[in-house]
């Protein structure tokens, strides 16, 4: 009863023209060789050109992107200029790497989380990167994260509606 009561006030609040906070936000999954679970909740297995880095989410001046080694398997992340995660980051069987935050001019934002994994057969266990992307928006008027995703300049396969 409260949330319900909550949209309410929100709704009022809109129409009296006073500003409101509103919140949403979406995760992207790459994983494996590479899998895709997109923003928008989309699953397929993410083809792969040889040495040219994946685009996995693009906004403005920012962007994440992944090199690949072996049977696709992410061996780099580069987030922005800002950080790089890479396969030799995971000695000492670590399994999850420093989490990451980028804001936007807009106000949204994107939290990264890397985890370290293996894969192959039981002695051929290769080391790869898994990577979960967090995005958060704020806006002054309810729009569902679909609708203000499709509306901004972004790309990469985070971003893919099918």
């Amino acid at each position: 009863m409260f949330r319900v009561l909550l949209v309410f006030v929100v709704f009022v609040t809109n129409i009296v023209g006073q500003k409101c906070t509103c919140t949403d936000d979406s995760t992207c999954r790459v994983w494996g060789d590479p899998h895709l679970e997109s923003f928008y909740g989309f699953k397929k297995r993410v083809n792969v050109i040889d040495d040219v880095p994946l685009n996995i989410y693009t906004y403005g001046d920012f962007s994440i992107t992944a090199t690949t080694f072996g049977k696709d398997l992410m061996d780099e992340i580069k987030f922005g200029d800002l950080y790089i995660w890479h396969k030799s980051d995971c000695d000492n069987n670590k399994k999850l790497l420093p989490i990451k935050t980028f804001e936007f001019p807009d106000g949204s934002y994107v939290i990264c989380t890397v985890r370290c994994a293996k894969s192959g057969r039981r002695k051929n266990k290769k080391i790869h990167l898994n990577l979960v992307i967090q995005k958060f928006i704020e806006t002054d008027s309810f729009v569902s994260f679909k609708e203000y995703e499709t509306k901004i300049p972004s790309n990469g396969v985070c971003t893919h509606l099918l």
